[in-house]
């Protein structure tokens, strides 16, 4: 009889989205070691396979971290001062699934980056760091000038190199964007 309920429960999770059927796959999981490798499977990124010339199969995970996490909020929220068979508050079993859950998105994608580092990051691939140019705003400031992307007159500014024509002259009737 209990495997014949296991499969009900199964067939009933099937109709449910994702992250809803893997939060209810996890709490009739028993130890932290078999909730691991759930949150591993569903979790880890998958790869595309190509089924046709249009068709691909999709790279993401089957349930994203993120998504995942919102459900067992809405789950906290509505209930979360509930007591489980031990006496616990199903709150509690709710937060220890979302630290699994992030230790699990750390083994699969690798620790979250603080704004810093992504900047860096930014930087290092050649793009411009908030942080360079919030520097570059101050440096000017202090020097009594004033960032071109602090002032509204440059706005409608353009080169002259960009409006002028092949031939280096202005064309009088050339309009930017029309």
């Amino acid at each position: 009889m209990e495997r014949l309920l296991a499969v009900g429960k199964e067939a009933a999770d099937a109709a449910k989205d994702p992250p809803v059927r893997l939060l209810r796959q996890l709490l009739r999981t028993e130890t932290n070691k078999a909730r691991g490798e759930i949150f591993d499977e569903a979790f880890r990124p998958r790869e595309s396979i190509s089924l046709s010339e249009e068709e691909r199969t999709s790279d993401e995970p089957l349930v994203k971290p993120p998504d995942f996490i919102s459900v067992v909020q809405v789950a906290m929220t509505q209930f979360g001062n509930v007591a489980t068979g031990d006496g616990t508050l199903f709150e509690v079993k709710l937060k220890e699934l979302i630290d699994e859950a992030e230790a699990a998105a750390v083994r699969n994608y690798g620790q979250a980056k603080n704004p810093q580092e992504r900047q860096d990051q930014a930087w290092n691939e050649r793009s411009v760091s908030v942080f360079d140019l919030e520097a570059m705003e101050n440096d000017l400031m202090a020097k009594g000038e004033e960032a071109v992307w602090a002032n509204d007159k440059y706005d409608a500014m353009q080169p002259d190199d960009f409006i002028k024509g092949e031939d280096g002259q202005k064309p009088k009737d050339r309009r930017i964007g029309g």
